[in-house]
């Protein structure tokens, strides 16, 4: 995608910006969602661990807790950016093609400052978990938690910028494939 200023001229500075803050959003989902694989792999071992060899391990549901958590945590900003969440469209269906543009420009709003808010509400709590190593308390007793918790804030924040972008593609195309987000459509 390319800003264009009304001059013609391509604004470097925010084209780069922008193409950094989907590369993030794509790459962190695509790369992340090998680990709900690995979710399912501990799964599998815990239960045939457990029920064929009568052998439970003590790492198998925390394994696939806390990756499951971090899989679904970092790929919030790989929805964000293809606007793939679950979306009510019957409202938009109603609505003119300015109306639309309207509501979806309120509605990544909203979401961008929301998650602007809660990444700045979520800073202090990751950092204090990571700095102070906190564990799970378990037998096992992995840093899941610190690990996991600096991961909601940075993420928050990574959302709340693909929020951004996403109003800026739509308000610059606003008039071309005006489609209504929802039942498994991107934009």
């Amino acid at each position: 995608m390319r800003i264009v200023s009304h001059g013609g001229r391509v604004i470097k500075v925010g084209n780069m910006i922008v193409s950094f803050i989907e590369a993030m959003s794509e790459r962190s989902g695509r790369w992340i969602a090998w680990l709900f694989l690995c979710t399912v792999l501990a799964v599998f071992y815990e239960v045939f661990g457990r029920y064929f060899f009568n052998a439970p391990s003590i790492w198998g549901f925390e394994v696939s807790l806390y990756s499951s958590a971090i899989a679904i945590v970092v790929s919030g900003a790989y929805c964000t950016k293809h606007r793939s969440h679950i979306a009510m469209g019957f409202l938009q269906e109603v609505l003119s093609k300015r109306a639309r543009l309207g509501l979806d420009v309120f509605n990544l709003a909203f979401a961008g400052i929301v998650c602007g808010v809660m990444s700045w509400a979520t800073a202090e709590w990751g950092w204090n978990a990571f700095v102070g190593w906190q564990r799970t308390g378990s037998v096992w007793n992995p840093p899941a938690p610190a690990l996991l918790k600096p991961l909601i804030p940075l993420v928050f924040a990574l959302m709340c910028m693909q929020n951004f972008v996403n109003i800026w593609k739509r308000c610059s195309r606003s008039d071309e494939n005006d489609k209504v987000v929802g039942q498994g459509q991107s934009r």
